[in-house]
């Protein structure tokens, strides 16, 4: 499954194969083996509207944390919410009800003064890691309030994170050009 966010508010949850083949488009003969025919999806689960987004604004990136049974989407207010994902199953895709799954809103937490720009969930630790336009990086446990801040870009920007393989490092992608390393 794939969790996908944008400018229109929406969170939606995607039934997508992973490492399938591509399938060309059979009814133009014209067509180009090395041209791919997108597959139109339904999600399996979509949220909007003023319960999610009240006061927060865009939401900029969303990570799936599937071993707390959540997503995580990163607002330009600064906050950080996690969204239920229990009840969501690619065989429900298609189902004749017309509506999709529900994600219901687990907790929000204010991470940054500024927009939230990356996340990423370290699953053996419960971690997750957040940065954004005020420079920091931030770990949160589950949903409690950031334990630990960084600025390893001084007043730039942090634009991504990501884990080392390991997850004893957190690296962070600043709008000064670097990759900085910090020890969570």
């Amino acid at each position: 499954m794939l969790a996908s966010v944008g400018e229109d508010g929406y969170v939606r949850v995607w039934s997508a194969p992973v490492g399938g083949n591509s399938v060309g488009n059979d009814d133009d003969d014209d067509a180009s083996p090395n041209i791919k025919t997108p597959t139109l999806m339904t999600p399996l689960a979509e949220r909007a509207g003023e319960d999610v987004r009240s006061g927060l604004g865009r939401a900029f990136c969303v990570e799936w944390c599937e071993s707390v049974g959540a997503i995580a989407v990163g607002f330009e207010s600064g906050d950080v919410a996690f969204l239920e994902t229990d009840g969501i199953h690619p065989e429900t895709a298609g189902d004749d009800d017309g509506g999709s799954a529900t994600l219901r809103t687990r907790g929000v937490v204010h991470a940054h003064a500024d927009a939230v720009r990356g996340l990423a969930f370290h699953p053996a630790s419960r971690r997750l890691a957040s940065c954004g336009d005020d420079g920091f990086v931030c770990v949160h446990v589950g949903e409690l309030p950031a334990t630990t801040r960084w600025r390893p870009h001084g007043s730039e920007y942090a634009r991504c994170v990501v884990w080392g393989e390991d997850g004893s490092a957190l690296r962070s992608g600043g709008w000064d050009g670097t990759v900085r390393s910090v020890e969570p």
